[in-house]
């Protein structure tokens, strides 16, 4: 059986994934992990790596109509009105880097010198020159460059953007 790409009501991946493994039929929903800072706070998130879509194998001329009106599933991916099977390989490739079930999110990668812009916190608009990462590579060290002074400060990675951009 091929791989499918379905589409879902809003924010109801999971609710449909449920849906179409009681018919037993296979689903792929990817998830990453992503780490936020909410009223201050880095929490980490985990939600759908495709917003909206998963993948479902399953047996078109016998399946196909309850994979259409299961709960919580918009549509499948069509071309035209064939739907769209998806290589084997892209579905190996994801999985290939998943990580306790989730992929992990990589923030980008800043070289040393370079200019960064501060996204929120305290120092929210400053810009600073990137200096390096700290062990966990989840905060780095910055110079801020301001018209008074010069300082060094540990910010998380993930509050932080290329000037260039």
């Amino acid at each position: 059986m091929n791989w499918y790409v379905v589409h879902t009501k809003p924010r109801q991946e999971k609710m449909a994934e449920k849906s179409l493994q009681h018919l037993e039929l296979k689903t792929f929903l990817p998830l990453i992990q992503k780490n936020r800072v909410i009223r201050k706070k880095p929490q980490r998130l985990v939600g759908p790596l495709f917003p909206g879509y998963f993948f479902v194998s399953f047996d078109v001329d016998r399946h196909y109509r309850a994979v259409r009106y299961a709960h919580g599933v918009r549509d499948v991916i069509t071309y035209g009105t064939v739907p769209t099977a998806i290589d084997d390989s892209a579905i190996f490739f994801i999985r290939s880097r998943l990580k306790e079930g989730v992929v992990p999110h990589t923030p980008p990668g800043f070289r040393l010198g370079e200019a960064v812009r501060v996204k929120s916190g305290p120092f929210e608009g400053f810009e600073a020159i990137f200096e390096r990462e700290m062990n966990s590579k989840d905060r780095v060290v910055l110079l801020l460059n301001s018209l008074e002074y010069k300082a060094r400060i540990v910010v998380d990675r993930e509050i932080i953007s290329s000037v260039h951009s």
